[in-house]
């Protein structure tokens, strides 16, 4: 990749143009539509749960990459020595600790909205 900086969605944009599925197939089968990742949409965050299911249905995928767009987009058994082996260890460790966080941000702002609404129904006399 050049220097130019791209999102996580813009490289699961390119990701999806290496498959030999369209794109819209490509992200259905991830559970997400083409669309979420087009024109505006490409500016909102991507859920953890997709990336999650992104990087069991395509291993080589380089997490590292997805996340900040350093290093090789496709992980090559020639890429991979004793080594790299360690720090994909170590990245697959840091992803799992940034779905984590993200899930635990997904639970807290669930929370958040049951009791904005149990205090709405208490505005709107419903309770």
């Amino acid at each position: 990749m050049g220097t130019k900086s791209t999102t996580i969605k813009e490289r699961v944009l390119l990701l999806s143009e290496q498959q030999t599925v369209s794109k819209t197939k490509f992200f259905t089968e991830l559970g997400q539509s083409y669309s979420s990742f087009t024109g505006r949409n490409k500016k909102t965050a991507v859920p953890s749960d997709f990336l999650s299911r992104l990087l069991v249905k395509y291993p080589q995928c380089n997490s590292h990459w997805l996340l900040t767009g350093k290093g090789e987009m496709i992980m090559t058994t020639k890429n991979v020595s004793g080594t790299d082996i360690k720090i994909l260890e170590v990245q697959n460790n840091d992803l799992n600790k940034v779905i984590e966080t993200l899930k635990l941000n997904i639970n807290q702002q669930n929370e958040q909205i049951l009791e904005l609404k149990k205090q709405l129904q208490l505005i709107k006399g419903d309770v």
